[in-house]
Order: structure tokens, then C-alpha cells, then sequence
């Protein structure tokens, strides 16, 4: 059964549920960084993305934030994904991949044309969902904290071929 979350754009007053889910989800899978300024971009979502063309979602189930994900513009033709998280008990149930889907389609209607994003060695299945959608490995770095695998993916391949996704 499809779990019911809705998604919109983040909100003022949101803050406080998108820092607990993104440390929630992160420790859940033993990726949550304690260096400072890791995730100094939580504190200003406005001014970080959705401000500076790009675009910030959160997903609601029964009034409660349970998944988040973003992108931020790179250059005028490249965005990079960014702090996509659904909560652990909730995962699995293709809630990151409506989501992931979400933040495409709203790249695309900006006229962006690719995608990247990384991930850490420790998350094999946001590993698993970006390979499944097309996104290919382009470089490894290996960190103080964790390793790293960077993805790409091409959205004016399917602007190109009027795919409608």
C-alpha cells in the first residue's frame, strides 16, 4: 500500500523538522557528520536554494515532515541535488523516488540541463535509487569522514526527446 505523503514547496516554521529528519535519517544509516559547517546551509533553506533558483520540498504525512530533498543551482545549465532524506521507519515505500521525481521535473520547468549529487559509500540504497534513475557514477573522494561517489544525470536528454518526465 502506498504510504499518503504530500509534498510541497519548505515553509517558514518548517525548520526545526527538516533538521531533526535530516540528522535522523543520516544517523540511521551511520552517515551524520560532525564537522562544522556541514550543514550550514539548513539554517538559511531561503537563501541557500530556493531563493537562488533552485528549490527545496518536504513531504507530509498526517502534518508531519517525513521526507525532504533539494537542489541547488550550480551554474545555468547544472544543479546539484542535495539533502534528500525520508525518515528510516518510512523508507523503502518509494517515497525518495516520488520525490526524486519531484525535484527533476521542477529542474527541468527552470531549464536546467543536468543533475549532480553525491553520496556517501554508507548509503548503498540512495546508492541503488539514483543507479535506478539513470544517474552514473562519475568520481570517488575519499574524506576525513567518508568516501564519497558523485553522480550525474542529463535532463535534456529527455527534454530533447519529449519524454515528458
Amino acid at each position: 500500500m502506498k504510504v499518503p505523503v504530500t509534498f510541497r514547496r519548505f515553509e517558514s516554521g518548517d525548520e526545526t523538522a527538516v533538521r531533526l529528519l535530516h540528522e535522523q535519517a543520516l544517523r540511521a544509516v551511520g552517515a551524520f557528520g560532525d564537522g562544522e559547517g556541514l550543514d550550514k546551509d539548513l539554517d538559511d533553506i531561503l537563501g541557500h536554494y530556493i531563493n537562488k533558483g533552485g528549490e527545496f520540498l518536504v513531504g507530509t504525512l498526517e502534518g508531519k515532515i517525513v521526507a525532504m530533498g533539494a537542489f541547488r543551482r550550480l551554474s545555468d545549465t547544472e544543479v546539484e541535488l542535495k539533502r534528500m532524506r525520508v525518515r528510516p521507519d518510512l523508507q523503502g515505500q518509494g517515497i525518495g523516488g516520488e520525490l526524486l521525481d519531484r525535484l527533476e521535473k521542477a529542474a527541468r520547468a527552470k531549464d536546467y540541463d543536468a543533475i549532480i549529487l553525491d553520496v556517501t559509500t554508507k548509503q548503498p540504497v540512495a546508492q541503488r535509487l539514483y543507479e535506478s534513475r539513470g544517474y552514473k557514477e562519475f568520481k570517488r573522494v575519499k574524506g576525513e569522514q567518508f568516501e564519497l561517489i558523485f553522480y550525474r544525470k542529463d535532463l535534456d536528454y529527455y527534454r530533447q526527446h519529449d519524454l515528458g518526465l
